[in-house]
């Protein structure tokens, strides 16, 4: 009876543990779904909090961060680009203003017409070596007037006198500025005078002393740029200038009226060369 006894207590007990078994698989499952709920959501909860104030938010802050400081980067690389192009442009305007406008080229006889240059003086009868023709005659001289706006090269000038057929030749390198004068010699190597002429044509034409001539100008196209008035040689007018009187105008210095001999000294003969006939005329020689 004992031994039945005992073993319906431990059928009892082993089907109590077994019931209990169940009931523990069956609540562990929830217990765990609970447990993964919990870690879910204390993963979740960290997550978010990480997200917040973790790696992701230290992210986001530096994100942030980054963008603002990208931000003034950018700000200060316009800004300096911005100063450079304005510093570029002030130093070009600056370098523009301290050059000032380009000074025109020079034109070229070619690129002149009748009436752009006029002859003013003329000393045809030096008096600087008497008694020495030959001497005196290189050191005959012509004085021109640019009367245009430009800068005039005067290279490759020609010289005529009455049509005798010599002609003379600048060959020097020399520039007239607008109404600038200047004067042109007849021989460099025999120049008689201590001041050198602006340029030289060369031992032709030779200017008459007695009787009437002329003095014209010719580009190299053979354009005729100025001829004077004839003037009629005179007793006592070895070594003055005759000069055009007035305001310089290739028309004014067809008419001899307008001309008249100087009163002003140069060296030992008279004469206004490479200037303004300001000075009055000489009475004695009308």
């Amino acid at each position: 009876m004992m031994d039945k006894t005992m073993n319906i207590r431990i059928s009892l007990l082993l089907g109590v543990l077994s019931t209990g078994c169940l009931v523990a698989d069956d609540v562990d499952p929830k217990d765990d779904e609970v447990g993964v709920g919990d870690t879910t959501g204390d993963t979740t909860g960290d997550t978010t909090e990480d997200a917040t104030s973790g790696p992701n938010g230290d992210s986001t802050e530096e994100s942030t961060t980054g963008e603002s400081t990208t931000g003034e980067s950018t700000t200060d690389e316009s800004t300096t680009d911005e100063s450079t192009t304005e510093e570029s442009t002030t130093e070009t305007s600056t370098t523009e203003t301290g050059m000032g406008e380009e000074e025109p080229l020079p034109v070229g006889i070619d690129d002149l017409g009748p009436g752009d240059l006029v002859i003013t003086e003329i000393l045809y009868d030096p008096n600087k070596m008497p008694g020495d023709m030959q001497a005196e005659a290189a050191c005959e001289w012509v004085e021109i007037y640019n009367a245009t706006q430009e800068i005039v090269q005067l290279d490759g000038l020609r010289f005529w006198d009455n049509g005798n057929g010599f002609e003379g030749l600048l060959s020097d390198s020399l520039a007239v500025p607008p109404g600038g004068y200047v004067w042109i010699g007849k021989s460099a190597m025999k120049w008689c005078y201590d001041t050198p002429a602006d340029g030289y044509m060369g031992l032709d034409p030779a200017f008459n002393n007695a009787g009437s001539d002329q003095a014209q100008i010719f580009n190299t196209l053979g354009v005729v740029l100025d001829v004077t008035a004839l003037y009629t040689a005179k007793a006592g007018d070895d070594g003055i200038s005759w000069k055009l009187k007035g305001l310089p105008d290739a028309e004014a210095n067809d008419v001899p009226a307008n001309w008249c001999y100087s009163t002003n000294q140069f060296d030992v003969d008279f004469g206004t060369p490479g200037q303004e006939n300001k000075d009055v005329c000489n009475p004695n020689l009308p």
